[in-house]
């Protein structure tokens, strides 16, 4: 899945570009929810459509309000810093 503040048009053009097409099926941006992140609408929408519980997700994000839109919902996060990513403290071990 992919969450992102991008317009729809954007993403779905980017992650077909990447060749990540087949990887990603579900794309859930800031026009597919009422509120926008840190609000955690977005990762909740992303989750029921894959049918799984946010609990059973791992989010990874680069923004601080998409690392809170995560944690909010519930998720695993996993923060890219400096290209690497760093796991989030919080909910990350549940």
């Amino acid at each position: 899945m992919a969450v992102s503040l991008c317009i729809d048009v954007r993403l779905e053009r980017r992650v077909d570009r990447a060749g990540l097409g087949e990887l990603l099926p579900v794309v859930v941006t800031a026009e597919s929810v009422a509120r926008g992140k840190p609000a955690p609408d977005a990762y909740l929408e992303a989750a029921r459509l894959i049918g799984q519980a946010p609990s059973r997700c791992l989010a990874v994000d680069d923004a601080p309000d998409g690392i809170t839109s995560a944690l909010e919902a519930g998720m695993r996060v996993l923060a890219v810093r400096d290209g690497l990513l760093v796991p989030v403290p919080g909910l990350l071990s549940g």
